[in-house]
């Protein structure tokens, strides 16, 4: 039943898939819903999925099974065939399984890189964003290794890669493009006697408005271009242009080409052998752990705060995980309370030192006037007070004249004092 409700979703939505085998497919759907040899085709659709659409090959070039059979520095071969579906179909494993692959791969200390080996026109848009991000946000590098076909969304998949590499000049690669194709059997329908009715409420007045213009007495395409097919085409180029860089602007109107255009037209690096993709993901393996050390070395201290050994990489930067940027952010708030403490004592101690200058100030005034005094009085410019009542008549000293001149040394004493301090 859940391959049944798969195959519903396939015919329900559009795809990222070349033409051709797009027509191919549909007679595939037609020959299933047929009464004629339904359950042989219900049957294949139900078949499991094939245990070796993923295995190891050891740094020898040699298979060797599951990743927990691998020696260190392994590379995991992940094969992507026919159309791809969201889910499990025909045998074959949906985006929905790869992603997860891709996730224990990355997760396996034996495993070092990933070769995602491609031979498809495309497939259903539902999943196809998912997994080529996850491509792109892997910590470890993978390369596409092109194996017949890889068109549409196929091609996505593989532009969100490190590295591509076609097996042969045969290969046919590119078909970037959205479309959407569907079987109208209304008039076969009414034809026996069957009529299909559509109701909507009342406020529902957009509601499968690009079907229900397609597929009227006149048909009105417009609508489903406008609405569904143009947005989607755009993030699909948007998203090829921004993971191959430099790519030629004419792969954007749907194209298809044999191996050796693609690569002049930048969609591919290479053409050679499973062998030469072996050894570039090994090679990107090397590349990464070198640049992972050197990150390391150079923002020792954000490691530090994220308590890891090591920071993860990725195609374009590092990865930190929740717990990671809460050591991050934990350190920078101590760093931040530490910072306002020592800001406080700024202000402290300035305030401490604006009243000791204030009171340096007072000091040298105080300094000023007891130089002044002192010349003053050496200068014998006082003017001593006029003689008490009383005094000598006899023009001798007036009285209290000594006491008075004992109080001026005694001043005169005491500002030197100051003075010479």
């Amino acid at each position: 039943m859940g391959s049944i409700k798969v195959l519903l979703q396939a015919i329900n939505r559009p795809w990222f898939i070349d033409p051709v085998a797009a027509e191919k497919y549909a007679a595939v759907v037609d020959n299933i819903f047929a009464k004629e040899g339904s359950d042989i085709w219900l049957n294949e659709l139900v078949k499991p999925v094939s245990a070796d659409f993923v295995f190891a090959i050891a740094p020898s070039q040699s298979s060797v099974g599951s990743f927990t059979d691998a020696p260190p520095g392994s590379v995991a071969l992940i094969n992507l065939s026919g159309a791809v579906m969201k889910y499990d179909y025909c045998g074959a494993p949906g985006t929905q399984s790869i992603m997860g692959m891709i996730d224990a791969a990355n997760q396996s200390p034996n495993i070092s890189a990933i070769i995602l080996q491609i031979d498809s026109p495309g497939g259903s848009v539902d999943g196809t964003a998912q997994l080529a991000n996850k491509i792109k946000s892997s910590s470890k590098p993978v390369v596409a290794y092109v194996n017949g076909m890889m068109a549409s969304a196929a091609m996505w998949f593989g532009s969100a890669a490190s590295y591509r590499i076609a097996s042969s000049g045969t290969d046919m690669i590119g078909s970037i493009g959205t479309m959407s194709s569907w079987r109208d059997s209304k008039k076969l329908m009414q034809s026996a006697g069957v009529i299909t009715h559509e109701v909507y409420a009342t406020k529902s007045t957009k509601k499968n408005i690009e079907s229900r213009a397609a597929s009227g007495d006149e048909p009105n395409y417009q609508p489903l271009i406008d609405n569904i097919l143009d947005p989607m085409n755009e993030q699909f180029i948007a998203a090829v242009r921004g993971n191959i860089k430099n790519v030629n602007e004419e792969v954007f109107t749907g194209a298809i080409y044999l191996a050796d255009k693609a690569k002049e037209m930048g969609l591919i690096n290479q053409i050679g052998t499973l062998g030469d993709a072996v050894n570039k993901a090994l090679q990107l393996a090397t590349k990464n752990q070198k640049t992972a050390m050197e990150q390391n070395q150079r923002f020792a201290a954000t490691l530090a705060a994220t308590g890891a050994e090591s920071f993860e990489m990725l195609n374009e930067g590092i990865w930190l995980t929740e717990a990671q940027l809460e050591g991050i952010e934990t350190a920078l708030n101590t760093s931040a309370t530490a910072l306002q403490t020592a800001q406080d004592n700024v202000a402290t101690v300035q305030g401490s030192l604006e009243e000791m200058s204030t009171q340096l100030q007072t000091n040298a005034d105080a300094l000023t006037a007891a130089q002044n005094r002192i010349q003053e009085l050496e200068a014998g410019v006082i003017t001593p007070a006029a003689p008490a009542a009383g005094g000598d008549p006899a023009g001798g000293e007036p009285k209290g004249f000594d006491k008075f001149k004992t109080s001026v040394d005694a001043e005169a004493e005491k500002l030197r004092a100051i003075y010479n301090s």
